[in-house]
């Protein structure tokens, strides 16, 4: 017979028991009035009870696991997909900011060109000045500088 508190001691004895889990008992043969054949069926039953429950928890904490890591997953794609038209809306508010910007460079610069003709005073350097104001605004303005796409899931 198994006793004890906290550490198990084994002490001799004339009964034959079968322990049940890691901490309940149960005496479930004792020599004197039934042989231990007599018993394996409840051993068995036991057993194979015990073994179907913790196999079904086991497959119930797996398939939680499994939807929990697919619940994870959809909430890390939605976060992306929402991080992404973040980032397309600033893009796309930027590029209009920067083409309204390029169009009054050049329409100031068609200004300045009309003043200095007007008043006699295109020179090289004012022409020089008014190309290369041209330029920064040609690489200013985002229809310049890209090559757009059609995404073909958005198009109707």
């Amino acid at each position: 017979m198994i006793e004890g508190n906290h550490t198990n001691r084994i002490k001799k004895s004339d009964k034959l028991e079968f322990q049940i889990g890691y901490h309940a008992r149960k005496g479930w043969i004792d020599k004197k009035t039934k042989s231990l054949e007599d018993y394996l069926y409840d051993i068995y039953d036991y057993i194979e009870k015990d073994s179907k429950s913790t196999a079904e928890l086991r497959e119930r904490q797996r398939l939680e696991k499994e939807q929990r890591e697919i619940q994870r997953k959809k909430e890390e794609e939605k976060a992306r997909i929402v991080e992404l038209e973040n980032q397309k809306i600033k893009q796309l508010i930027t590029d209009s900011e920067n083409h309204i910007k390029a169009k009054n460079i050049r329409k100031y610069l068609k200004a300045l060109e009309k003043e200095y003709q007007t008043s006699g005073n295109l020179t090289k350097e004012n022409k020089e000045y008014i190309k290369w104001a041209y330029d920064q605004a040609n690489e200013l303005d985002p229809l310049n500088n890209k090559t757009y796409h059609i995404d073909p899931d958005t198009s109707g």
